[in-house]
């Protein structure tokens, strides 16, 4: 799964000749094998713009390139694809990211990695957690919108007995059947009384603060949403006890025990959509009003020299792309098509976002006001 990190650490590579190599694939079909065909021609690109570098030569790029170009003919590489693939060779550098999303067949060669179509992933990284829970059974996922991953509860309660004990086995003997004679009717024996209700009600409440004490041990970003699968009695009852500080409050209702953890993760993922959204949309929503107080800007020129001064909070960049150009003494010039010593406008304005601790996102164009390339949210 990729993350902020790693984007963050190609980000900062300082590491000469740099090759960013981008290729669409797919999970099956013959989609798998045509992707091969399509970084073949993203390396002759590649070693055509390289060799135009300044201080390399054909045989370098080459020998850079030649890990790249070994994936070319590897069939099984090929087939555990996702829906793109982004590859970045430098002197000591070789790294493969298999993304979410689909990105166009692209080279990009520089004195930095391109790390612009790697955005739309970090949508990916949003994080949320699934809690099956039940008194019998207790599971945890660590999920992302693509990935579900089940956490590992060893040492937690995981049913009501483990924390009721042998007070929870003596009431489940209370009622049993025994037969008298062979072949004879099973007759029901009964020993004890049946509890009241409300000590039910207080050992689940007991079962239930037990579980939450071992998801806090477990649950690493505590603002992560929580969604809860569970028959609704249950599900109250945690949410009114939890120490967990965001659970949603809708979620799976009914016995999640037979529920298998792709499934968990697709109903739970129709609640947690708009909760992961708000963020980027309440930035998106509030964009115009933000430029028209000042307190945001849409230049491309003064967004980048903002960025530079560490100046802005959030970035908001279009994901379609690339925009050719070069920045000198504060001005911007800017392409229709490439030209020898261009750069990615957009790619070098999320750099210095990356670099300065801004939040980015990638946004659809017409998100953007007016046409606008970006937008840049002022700290101060």
């Amino acid at each position: 799964m990729l993350t902020r990190t790693d984007i963050e650490t190609l980000a900062g590579q300082d590491t000469g000749l740099c090759f960013s190599l981008f290729v669409p694939t797919a999970r099956s079909g013959a989609r798998t094998q045509k992707a091969a065909i399509h970084l073949k021609n993203v390396l002759a690109e590649a070693e055509r713009l390289g060799a135009a570098h300044d201080g390399a030569t054909t045989k370098d790029v080459r020998e850079l390139l030649e890990p790249a170009r070994a994936l070319v003919e590897d069939e099984d590489f090929w087939n555990q694809q996702r829906e793109g693939l982004g590859l970045f060779v430098a002197n000591g550098t070789w790294v493969k990211h298999r993304l979410p999303h689909s990105v166009p067949a692209l080279a990009y060669v520089g004195e930095r990695f391109c790390v612009r179509p790697l955005l739309p992933a970090l949508s990916n990284e949003d994080r949320f957690y699934v809690l099956a829970l039940s008194q019998g059974a207790v599971r945890l996922f660590e999920c992302t919108r693509s990935t579900e991953r089940e956490v590992d509860l060893a040492g937690m309660p995981t049913q009501l007995e483990d924390v009721v004990g042998y007070d929870y086995e003596e009431k489940t003997l209370q009622h049993h059947t025994s037969s008298k004679s062979a072949g004879a009717r099973p007759a029901a024996n009964f020993h004890g009384h049946g509890r009241a209700k409300d000590k039910d009600e207080e050992e689940l409440k007991r079962f239930l603060h037990a579980v939450d004490d071992g998801l806090l041990e477990r649950i690493t970003d505590r603002n992560a949403p929580l969604v809860i699968a569970a028959v609704e009695h249950v599900a109250v009852l945690f949410r009114e006890l939890t120490a967990h500080t965001n659970v949603l409050d809708s979620g799976l209702t009914g016995s999640p025990d037979t529920a298998r953890p792709e499934e968990l993760h697709a109903e739970a993922l129709e609640f947690v959509l708009p909760h992961l959204e708000s963020r980027r949309r309440a930035a998106v929503e509030t964009v115009e009003g933000a430029v028209s107080t000042g307190k945001a800007v849409t230049q491309l020129a003064d967004a980048l020299g903002l960025l530079h001064e560490g100046r802005v909070s959030t970035l908001l960049v279009r994901e379609s792309g690339p925009v050719w150009g070069r920045e000198a003494g504060g001005a911007v010039e800017t392409h229709e098509q490439r030209e020898d010593g261009d750069d990615d406008l957009l790619d070098l304005a999320v750099h210095r976002a990356l670099a300065t601790g801004a939040e980015v996102h990638a946004v659809p164009d017409s998100d953007l006001p007016d046409a606008a390339l970006l937008a840049a949210f002022l700290r101060y």
